[in-house]
């Protein structure tokens, strides 16, 4: 939060300014900058910005606690002077000098009291951020094209899909495999069957990677896995053009003898234990979720509105017999 959210000043557009430096921080030095031990203090720290914020030169590893722990270089001057042109108060932070002109307009600078009675302390003007993306750091950004640019990233979902594929594990985080690799790898399994020199030009270096893994999936349709690659690689020249037809019988042999269970097929999740007790509990678990679910809506009683009629003198009222609702309403007899 923004200093001026903390102190229950009157609040405007600037304040997302201040949570993006957070953010931008917390990047380059794994950590936010005012961390303390309790939420109190947190705030305390930044309401004290300015004595506060600091940055620190000790070296940055990526990875730290992991074997390809990498040296980052340390941060730039000019990311520094973005931050502290971020992290600071709100009068002088980067954002849009509209909302500096309109301030002069009024002969002074907001106090925290006269922002209380001011309508413009809750003002958001459009090109908000329009100093943080001419400052240094962003150089060379075309902000009026990004919008028509194809991002580097675009995940291909389909529906009922989950998402969580998308998510690497930690240890492969700041290494050369990156989600880029998914979205490619299916996109080109969606076209079936692709020429070399095509997946190579767009794989890139993943290109071994994605042979790799095909490679290792048609062993397991084959239910050779135990196979070297060279073994597999015989095979194929064994049969020759009349591979895929070997290979389709294959398949379906395999298929017979798991149990004609789709090699496709996820293993389910294991389910989760419940939080609550009671619901853990083996004798009562059950009994306790119908009990809860009874009465999980109990003072929600919907009853839709009456028709308005209009009687012969001009005037409106409410008719209408008795409409069901979702529990019994006592003493209710319209």
């Amino acid at each position: 939060m923004a200093p001026e959210v903390i102190l229950g000043q009157m609040y405007d557009g600037r304040c997302d300014w201040w949570s993006i430096g957070i953010i931008l921080y917390e990047c380059l030095y794994g950590r936010t900058p005012f961390y303390c031990e309790n939420r109190q203090k947190t705030k305390e720290s930044i309401v004290n910005h300015r004595a506060m914020l600091q940055f620190p030169c000790q070296d940055r590893w990526s990875r730290p606690t992991s074997d390809q722990r990498r040296l980052l270089p340390p941060p730039s001057d000019v990311v520094i002077d973005l931050l502290q042109g971020i992290l600071t108060d709100k009068e002088v932070r980067l954002s849009s000098r509209q909302y500096r002109h309109t301030e002069r307009s009024l002969g002074r600078r907001l106090s925290a009291a006269s922002q209380t009675a001011s309508p413009l302390a809750r003002h958001v003007y459009a090109n908000g951020a329009e100093e943080i993306k001419s400052h240094q750091f962003f150089r060379g950004i075309p902000w009026s094209q990004m919008h028509l640019m194809q991002p580097p990233f675009v995940p291909r979902v389909r529906e009922n899909q989950s998402i969580t594929k998308y998510f690497e594990d930690e240890k492969d985080i700041e290494t050369d495999d990156s989600s880029s690799f998914l979205s490619i790898k299916e996109r080109l399994e969606s076209e079936g069957e692709v020429a070399e020199e095509r997946a190579k030009a767009l794989l890139g270096a993943h290109y071994e990677r994605w042979v790799g893994e095909r490679i290792e999936r048609e062993k397991r349709e084959l239910g050779i896995e135990d196979c070297s690659d060279g073994e597999l690689q015989r095979i194929k020249e064994h049969f020759g053009a009349d591979y895929g037809v070997w290979k389709a019988d294959r398949i379906i042999q395999v298929c017979e003898e798991r149990g004609a269970e789709p090699l496709t097929s996820k293993p389910k999740k294991e389910r989760k234990r419940p939080r609550d007790r009671l619901l853990r509990d083996p004798l009562v678990g059950k009994k306790v979720m119908e009990i809860r679910k009874k009465g999980a809506f109990f003072g929600y009683t919907y009853r839709r509105p009456k028709p308005i009629t209009l009687g012969q003198d001009g005037s409106k009222s409410r008719q209408g017999s008795r409409r069901p609702t979702i529990l019994p309403v006592q003493g209710d007899e319209s």
